[in-house]
């Protein structure tokens, strides 16, 4: 199935000052976040931007790129060179690489269980229990 990108929050990048639902001011501006495209950062060629949203505060987060056909076609063109090259790897440097990205999954993981263990503090000490009673209770 597609994503239908035409319902994208498409604008500019954000002020500098946010303001997030309720009226206040957001002390830490948004996140610009970058396409990575053969090995580095690159802006897109486009200003328009989609909001990245925190489900959990429904706070914007981080502002991605709508990148233009032309990115596409660059990350495209990236790709089919890193193909080439991964295709010319021994089995002990793809082994390597694959023990890397398991490695840096796992790193991932861990600081993503540490932010679900947090909102879940936050919430019981809230008094917002709720989600998580609700959550519990299906599982019996």
């Amino acid at each position: 199935m597609n994503p239908d990108y035409s319902r994208q929050d498409r604008r500019p990048a954000p002020p500098s000052s946010p303001v997030v639902p309720g009226g206040s001011v957001n002390a830490t501006p948004p996140r610009a976040l970058r396409n990575f495209v053969d090995g580095e950062y690159r802006d897109p060629r486009s200003e328009l931007r989609s909001d990245v949203v925190d489900p959990t505060t429904a706070r914007v987060i981080a502002t991605a790129p709508v990148s233009s056909a032309e990115d596409v076609d660059d990350a495209f063109r990236a790709a089919a060179r890193a193909e080439g090259r991964w295709r010319d790897t021994t089995p002990a440097e793809r082994q390597l690489a694959l023990l890397r990205l398991a490695d840096a999954d796992q790193v991932l993981l861990a600081k993503l269980a540490l932010r679900d263990q947090t909102e879940l503090a936050r919430q019981l000490a809230a008094g917002e229990r709720s989600l998580p009673q609700a959550w519990l209770s299906e599982r019996g």
